[in-house]
């Protein structure tokens, strides 16, 4: 690396820092969220690019074997066990109000030298180019990637003075900060439609304001299952949505997989359309929920349930299913397994609120104005992602000014 016409060496990541594996544990063994001696484990849908403490699970203490296993402010969380697009994520964990701890599919990394700047190394970890070897340094199964510490550990980490690494890590940070403005920005929007839906509709599993309830299989028209095995792929042709697509009551581009004609002629019942919803039935992101919109029209669902369902219910009841109360439930039915499943049946005799006709088509329409406007702060941050992205690779190439 070279910095003001400086050159800095470069040192194997395993030399400066170390990878901590998560903790396993067995689903009957979860407790309640901060009740006496618990800890809060960390998953892989809580590394997002800010650490996401909306939906946290919590264990025993006496599952956690060493004191380096409880999270540190300023540690780094790496998806270790993921799809391939997303081994290797990490998210920076702040200042907790409680004890925390990383499950199974994550691990800690955490500088073992105090040459090391703990923000230089987050900005380095999430740099593109980083990003890309990490993925590389998966282990392919089936259906997941295992991040190989020993191969991550190989990888090269510039090492400027302690000095240069914090003023590096202080400009990323200040460019940075508008990112974050803009997520403030969509929560709240989210915030704010949650709060609507709670005075227009109540919380049915913990308020008296729903009166009239019903199973959920009386408002479509079928329910079937996706794929069981996976098709082959292509680098181009029809999408093939998978589970780490489905994300924020939409499907996501990135990570994306293709298939040819030819394999979407052996799985046409994998076939969605517009308005559709798709149901992740298995795994981490068991539960979440998307209606397929215009862009993902005659895609190809992959190990999921795809529920045919008209206007306004479809938009309605995505929305329903991605409530508080309604995953906590969801969550609770996918556990009874030891690995998290939701089956065709349990979907169908999901307990959902009846909605008087005028309130719903009301809420859809606020639904669909919040979501313009989130999409247009989206847009705009792409285009800052871009630029960060620029100024991320040039500082760790050592070409920023930093007089």
């Amino acid at each position: 690396m070279r910095c003001n016409g400086m050159s800095w060496p470069n040192k194997p990541l395993g030399i400066v820092a170390e990878f901590i594996r998560g903790i396993t544990y067995k689903p009957e063994e979860l407790v309640e969220n901060f009740s006496q001696n618990s800890v809060v484990c960390m998953r892989t849908k809580n590394v997002q690019e800010i650490l996401d403490q909306g939906d946290l699970l919590s264990i025993p203490e006496r599952l956690i074997k060493r004191r380096e296993q409880f999270l540190q402010e300023g540690d780094l969380l790496v998806s270790s066990a993921n799809s391939f697009n997303l081994v290797g994520k990490a998210c920076w964990v702040g200042k907790l109000n409680y004890a925390a701890t990383a499950g199974g599919f994550i691990s800690i990394l955490r500088p073992k030298v105090p040459e090391l700047d703990r923000k230089f190394l987050f900005y380095w970890i999430t740099s593109e180019p980083t990003q890309n070897s990490l993925r590389l340094c998966g282990r392919q199964t089936t259906n997941i990637s295992n991040l190989s510490f020993d191969r991550a550990e190989q990888l090269q980490i510039p090492l400027p003075p302690l000095p240069i690494q914090k003023k590096i890590a202080a400009v990323l940070e200040k460019a940075d900060e508008l990112r974050r403005k803009r997520e403030e920005q969509i929560k709240r929007l989210d915030d704010l439609l949650q709060a609507t839906f709670l005075d227009m509709f109540g919380d049915i599993f913990n308020d008296s304001k729903c009166i009239e309830k019903a199973e959920f299989g009386q408002f479509i028209r079928s329910i079937r299952y996706g794929t069981g095995s996976p098709p082959e792929f292509s680098q181009t042709g029809i999408p093939f949505i998978r589970a780490t697509n489905v994300k924020e009551r939409t499907i996501k581009s990135q990570g994306m997989a293709f298939i040819s004609a030819e394999e979407a002629r052996k799985i046409e019942k994998c076939r969605v359309s517009e308005g559709d919803l798709i149901i992740v039935r298995s795994g981490a992101n068991t539960g979440d929920c998307a209606r397929i919109p215009k862009a993902f029209d005659q895609a190809y669902g992959g190990y999921d349930l795809i529920i045919e369902i008209d206007e306004p219910y479809s938009s309605f009841y995505n929305y329903f299913f991605s409530t508080p109360s309604a995953r906590l439930v969801i969550d609770g039915l996918s556990r009874r397994a030891g690995q998290p499943h939701l089956n065709a049946e349990q979907v169908k005799t999901f307990p959902v609120l009846v909605p008087v006709d005028s309130d719903m088509q009301k809420f859809v329409k606020i639904l669909i104005e919040t979501e313009k406007m989130a999409e247009s702060i989206v847009s705009r941050q792409k285009i800052h992602a871009n630029l960060f992205n620029s100024l991320m690779q040039r500082a760790f190439k050592g070409e920023l000014d930093l007089k």
